[in-house]
């Protein structure tokens, strides 16, 4: 089930007939969802880039009651890029930096996928086992942000195929 999501522009980003164009060195598009964003859970985002662009890694910043919290996304090599991660409780507001030069870029969302904690820990077992199982450990001692970073390190890039 993919949930349907847009970009629109926030912050330092002008919309031309060629397409976006970044006014600074950190512009921002917020991801804006048709139904309630999807705060609390894991999400896979399939995004793709210009390949006229630098190889960058995307910034993404959940804002939260408690502050903004940053994670930085995949570089989409060869034009393409899955980030799985989990979203904040309470976000308000979801915002990706795709480039890090003012100028023209191109920068898309092709999905936005819930994922299932059963579901990231089969895929981690499979791809990195060790990785996985630490994951296991630390929810056991209600480590949860260490349960977070080992369950996404486990579940790494995506494949080439």
């Amino acid at each position: 089930m993919s949930l349907s999501a847009s970009l629109v522009p926030y912050s330092s980003v002008d919309v031309t007939v060629e397409g976006l164009f970044a006014t600074t060195d950190r512009p921002w598009l917020e991801l804006v969802f048709a139904g309630r964003a999807p705060s609390g859970c894991w999400v896979r985002i399939s995004y793709c880039a210009s390949y006229l662009d630098d190889l960058v890694r995307p910034l993404i910043a959940f804002e939260t009651p408690w502050g903004d919290e940053w994670e930085v996304m995949r570089a989409a090599l060869f034009g393409r890029a899955c980030w799985t991660g989990r979203v904040p409780e309470r976000t308000r507001r979801i915002l990706i930096s795709p480039v890090d030069r003012p100028g023209p870029f191109g920068f898309e969302i092709e999905g936005v996928e819930p994922v299932s904690r059963l579901s990231l820990l089969a895929r981690g077992l499979r791809r990195n086992p060790r990785t996985a199982a630490m994951a296991l450990g630390a929810r056991l001692i209600h480590a949860r942000r260490e349960t977070r970073q080992a369950l996404m390190f486990a579940c790494g890039g995506v494949r080439m195929e």
